[in-house]
């Protein structure tokens, strides 16, 4: 798998600044100025997928445990992990499924 686009890359997301405890918002790789956020969506007319995606994704394989993969969401801050196979993309899992999955299980051990 080579990138993930997220909505948290339109939105916008705090980021730590290079080499410093500062952070900011940052909306389609670029940082927030005194220009505000328009100039932003302007320039982002002209750009590509590859200049916004998270190149480092993390992933799962079909196999993975829920609870491994549940613990690496917290631990990461992550909403949804792409699941591979063959290092490439087949489904997603989202903070959401594992919560239907956590519910369904609490609903057969009180049957």
């Amino acid at each position: 798998m080579s990138g993930i686009v997220t909505e948290s890359d339109f939105t916008g997301k705090e980021r730590g600044f290079p080499f410093s405890a500062y952070s900011a918002p940052n909306v389609l790789g670029d940082w927030i100025g005194a220009d505000g956020i328009e100039g932003i969506y302007a320039a982002a007319r002209d750009r590509k997928v590859r200049d916004i995606m998270t190149r480092r994704v993390v992933t799962a394989n079909e196999d993975e445990p829920l609870t491994d993969l549940a613990v690496r969401m917290i631990e990461k801050g992550l909403h949804r992990i792409p699941v591979v196979r063959d290092g490439r993309a087949v489904g997603i899992v989202t903070r959401r499924d594992l919560l239907k999955a956590m519910v369904k299980a609490a609903r057969v051990v009180e049957e």
